[in-house]
């Protein structure tokens, strides 16, 4: 590597004035000689500017120019202070020739030396920066699963305490069963990752359990666990467009990759609130989603809402118009809150083995038997 050389000597009188923290080219407009008494073997580098730059202690006028292997240098000021120092770039450069000679700043010389200099070495950045391009800009491949499965919950005033804890308690049941633990393990991949979230009224939705990789029984059980430990998020009116469009931004935010996405909306009631439900679901089937529905069935009727709970024609054939959508979507209805856990099963091992409810049970019977 070429040696590095500094070149000093006090300030003309007339540049004085200069301020110790300001520099221009305009400045300098008289060559500088080296001074005979530094030597190169003498001078000493800095502690504080690294092995490659070596620099001299000056008064706080004076000035001295630092070149570097590649000829490229900065003019640089000291205060009073030895800890004080300011550096500015300035254009052109300090040349040191073999005659000890420096180039002044600014000169034609110079400005064709730093030129072609600061060609060479753009040229050799890019072309390093372009042969590590691949490894730099490769994005990270998000973990693939066999499904990535929304199961959004209707937690609103028609679902009392009682309801609540049958739904929360049916989840998470339905999560570690042996059953369905064997259809995720039967996947290509071996696992799915689950989202759990309550909805109820207009601009009422909440993740109760963020995405979550499926693969065994010991994440399956913690997933139940913590769903059982959760509060309740909302007791509100009945929207169920907006617990739709929830779902949807959690599938568009999920961690993980899967050519499969279901919405699994379980709700006792109508929509009553917010947009129309079947808005909603044609833009998630327009973004190639399966909508299922989980109805759950109640003879008792909602006193300022008779048709809520019990619609013309029956909640399941309502879910089934207004609700569902997509490739293989399908409703599958529990006959009250106390067989809402068999219900989910039913229904995770159909959306899990894309399977028809009816089969999906049939699946389930054979498991139980092999075991």
């Amino acid at each position: 590597m070429p040696s590095i050389v500094v070149a000093a000597t006090a300030a003309p009188a007339d540049d004085r004035k200069l301020r110790r923290d300001s520099f221009a080219p305009a400045d300098m407009r008289t060559a500088i000689r080296p001074p005979q008494a530094v030597s190169r073997r003498t001078m000493l580098a800095s502690p504080d500017s690294g092995p490659t730059i070596a620099r001299q202690r000056c008064d706080s006028e004076a000035t001295f120019a630092i070149s570097t292997a590649l000829n490229c240098c900065k003019c640089a000021a000291f205060g009073r202070f030895a800890g004080s120092s300011e550096s500015a770039r300035l254009e052109g450069c300090w040349n040191s020739g073999r005659d000890g000679r420096v180039a002044r700043c600014g000169s034609k010389s110079c400005q064709r030396r730093t030129t072609t200099m600061s060609s060479i070495l753009r040229t050799i950045l890019a072309l390093f920066a372009l042969a590590l391009s691949p490894f730099a800009t490769a994005p990270v491949r998000a973990e693939q699963v066999d499904l990535l499965l929304v199961l959004a919950a209707d937690v609103s005033r028609s679902v009392d305490h009682q309801k609540f804890m049958l739904q929360r308690e049916g989840y998470a049941a339905a999560v570690s069963n042996p059953q369905v633990l064997d259809a995720i393990r039967s996947g290509a991949n071996g696992k799915i990752a689950l989202n759990f979230l309550e909805w109820s009224g207009v601009g009422a939705q909440k993740v109760v359990i963020d995405w979550t990789v499926i693969d065994g029984p010991a994440p399956a059980r913690k997933f139940g666990d913590q769903l059982v430990e959760a509060p309740r998020s909302f007791a509100d009116r009945t929207s169920i467009s907006g617990g739709m469009e929830f779902a949807m931004a959690q599938l568009k935010r999920s961690p993980f990759q899967s050519t499969r996405r279901t919405i699994d909306i379980s709700g006792d009631g109508t929509n009553n609130a917010g947009r129309d439900v079947t808005l909603a679901r044609d833009d998630a089937v327009a973004e190639g989603l399966t909508v299922n529905g989980l109805v759950i069935l109640s003879q008792s009727q909602v006193p300022w809402n008779p048709e809520h709970t019990n619609p013309p024609g029956g909640l399941e054939n309502y879910y089934r118009e207004n609700v569902i959508g997509g490739p293989g979507s399908f409703v599958v209805a529990a006959e009250g809150f106390a067989s809402f856990g068999q219900a989910i099963i039913k229904k995770m091992i159909a959306e899990i083995a894309m399977l028809h409810p009816t089969k999906a049970m049939q699946h389930s019977l054979r498991a139980a038997k092999r075991r």
